[in-house]
């Protein structure tokens, strides 16, 4: 492909590239997709008093899935397992256990089947099914909530008394809407180059640019909050607020920048101390920081540094300088990867030499000008 010749739209390109580079492949969106239906089968099958509703929430379900930080882990998927009961018919302990020993008949009616769940393993909201493959599943116990109406929830949790409000649904019809005119568009370009109708091009098939801003701050998140997980923010509150924040630009260099700048003046102040809130359910997802209010100071002070590290990229002119920037802030690996499809071919970053021009093609010599980049971790073998 010809790069574009401002930095800006090089670093929009680089950004566009590592957001395909980590996100989940296809055969593993397939793989998943089999899963939810499998399970939500076998608990159908298996049922003969209520009904179940097995449906896919979060990342997954939005299209912003990045890759983990370490080669060892796997891909971080969740689903709503919802028994149609009401509250008054079981309590958050039995509904967990018995969501948790239906998985443990259903492991048990798949051993040996390829691709089928190894394990079971309880945390506190939520049953982890194990996969032979790159990703495994958080499974939420639910119910409806009757009060909220509509495809509201609630959810259980050990240290909560109180049943937890919900609606991942609404929440993702409501992120959809965020980007509903762009999505659309790219799947009818989509659907023209291959010959079928809009209605066949499934969402996930195409990227927008609010799927991607989320994406590339999930993964700069995860390289700046390595040592501190304990006040990193959660996925669910930095897309909450990049939805909020997005103005709808085609260039996800411009898009990162404006969403950090405008995220923070979005987190509300009450008596009751930070909020934000769900645009769909009474859900306050930066509740913890009352308790912790060193977890708001890091989060306004990680989205400065996004921004500082954006344009401090922008501010070098040479490619290869461009590229070590980015891969400071966003991993040493998915950066290579990121050139290399937009056609620069590289050595690894940490080796990162000079770039020269031959030809017309950008390639990145072995000579020792520059200072080498210091490695952010591995993530994953496979190419992607």
């Amino acid at each position: 492909m010809t790069m574009p010749s401002t930095t800006g739209g090089q670093i929009a390109v680089f950004l566009t590239n590592t957001a395909r580079v980590l996100d989940l492949p296809p055969q593993l969106h397939a793989a998943a997709d089999r899963e939810y239906h499998n399970v939500g089968q076998f608990l159908a099958d298996q049922s003969t008093q209520t009904d179940w509703d097995v449906y896919p929430q979060g990342s997954f379900r939005l299209g912003t899935v990045v890759r983990p930080l370490a080669g060892a882990e796997t891909f971080d998927l969740d689903m709503v397992c919802q028994r149609n009961i009401d509250k008054t018919s079981a309590s958050q302990a039995e509904l967990k256990a018995q969501i948790g020993d239906a998985l443990e008949r259903y492991i048990d009616g798949a051993d040996g089947e390829q691709g089928a769940p190894t394990s079971c393993e309880d945390s506190r909201r939520c049953w982890t099914l194990h996969y032979p493959i790159e990703f495994h599943m958080d499974v939420l116990p639910a119910i409806p909530d009757r009060d909220a109406g509509g495809t509201s929830i609630l959810l259980t949790d050990k240290k909560l008394t109180r049943w937890q409000h919900s609606d991942p649904i609404a929440y993702a019809d409501w992120f959809r809407e965020q980007m509903k005119r762009e999505l659309l568009e790219k799947k009818a370009v989509l659907a023209s180059e291959t010959r079928k109708s809009i209605e066949e091009i499934p969402d996930w098939e195409v990227k927008t640019v609010l799927q991607q801003l989320v994406q590339v701050l999930k993964v700069h998140r995860d390289l700046h909050f390595l040592d501190d997980f304990d006040d990193r923010p959660p996925s669910i509150l930095i897309t909450t607020l990049a939805a909020g924040a997005y103005d709808g630009g085609r260039d996800l260099f411009q898009a990162v920048l404006h969403a950090v700048a405008a995220m923070p003046s979005l987190i509300e102040h009450s008596d009751h101390g930070p909020r934000v809130m769900s645009p769909v359910a009474d859900e306050n997802f930066a509740d913890k920081w009352s308790e912790y209010p060193q977890r708001e100071a890091k989060f306004r002070a990680w989205l400065d540094r996004v921004g500082a590290d954006l344009e401090a990229a922008a501010s070098v002119t040479r490619l290869d300088r461009v590229v070590a920037r980015l891969g400071e802030s966003f991993g040493v690996e998915p950066l290579r990867k990121a050139a290399a499809m937009a056609g620069v071919e590289t050595r690894e970053l940490r080796e990162a030499g000079r770039l020269t021009t031959i030809g017309g093609a950008a390639l990145l010599s072995t000579s020792t000008a520059g200072k080498p980049v210091a490695p952010h971790g591995f993530f994953g073998a496979a190419e992607i």
